[in-house]
Parts: structure tokens; C-alpha cells; sequence
């Protein structure tokens, strides 16, 4: 199994305006640095939230192009724009918790069909203090990574 993992934690650079201006710029490096092997993306991309979701969308579109899917929504079977059901942040304000979704995997859409997503669970994750963050885990079958001549 042979693929190029890119990790991505996003994080507002002097220069940069948004989150999504630094997702764009590892799909950037990806579109440059790809020898025609597949890639991951996942990570932290601290976006989508309310205020960022038309520059996500814009983004995801690119990822698209490049044949990547995010695992999380084939898997949940979610059409475009129909909004995650499972948080993978949480954060207090104004004595409120709340839920997004911003954690993602992206995968060759050959190798998101049929993958299984699990998500993990806010007491185990946040209420135990471990994270703000809960784990995003895809299962795929690696024989789908398999290079093809």
C-alpha cells in the first residue's frame, strides 16, 4: 500500500486571512507535488463553521477535483450541503457548549467507498479533559491503495 499522507493543522499565518486560505495552500502543494500516486489529507482544519462554510465549499471543490472525497460524509451517505451529524470540536462560549465539524480525512474516492467512519465520543474525548477535539477513524480496505501499473 503506497500513498502520500499529508497531515494538516491549520493555523492563521501573518499573511493569511483564513483557515481555509491554508487548506487551500496544502491543496496547492498536492496539485504541484503529485507524481500520479494517490494522497490523504486529514487533519485539524479548524473549518468548517457557519462563518467559513461558502470558503470550505470552495476548497472541498478542489479536493474533489483532485479525486478526493471526504470519507466522513460518503460514509454517513450525506449529499452536498447537508451538514455533518457528529461534532468533532467542542467549545464553551458564553457557558454553552458547542459542536463542529472540523477534523476531516479525505481519501481517493475509490478507496472512501465502502470505508467505515467512526467518530469518538464526547464524554470519553472532552468531558474526561483529554481534547477538545474527539478522533475521526476511517477503516478502508488497503488492497484499494494497491498502485496499478
Amino acid at each position: 500500500m503506497s500513498f502520500t499522507l499529508v497531515a494538516l493543522y491549520t493555523a492563521k499565518f501573518p499573511g493569511s486571512r483564513s483557515y481555509e486560505e491554508e487548506i487551500d495552500r496544502a491543496v496547492n502543494w498536492m496539485d504541484e507535488a503529485s507524481d500520479g500516486g494517490p494522497f490523504v489529507l486529514a487533519g485539524d482544519f479548524n473549518s468548517p463553521i457557519e462563518k467559513s462554510q461558502k470558503q470550505y465549499d470552495e476548497v472541498a471543490r478542489r479536493l474533489e477535483r483532485l479525486g478526493l472525497v471526504d470519507v466522513y460524509r460518503a460514509a454517513r451517505g450525506l449529499e452536498q450541503g447537508e451538514p455533518p451529524v457528529e461534532a468533532t470540536y467542542y467549545r464553551r462560549h458564553q457557558g454553552e457548549v458547542r459542536g463542529f465539524h472540523i477534523d476531516h480525512i479525505w481519501l481517493p474516492a475509490a478507496c472512501a467507498d465502502g470505508a467505515k467512519v467512526d467518530v469518538g465520543d464526547f464524554d470519553t474525548w472532552i468531558a474526561s479533559k483529554r481534547s477538545d477535539h474527539v478522533p475521526v477513524i476511517a477503516d478502508i480496505e488497503d488492497s484499494r491503495f494497491a498502485a496499478t501499473p
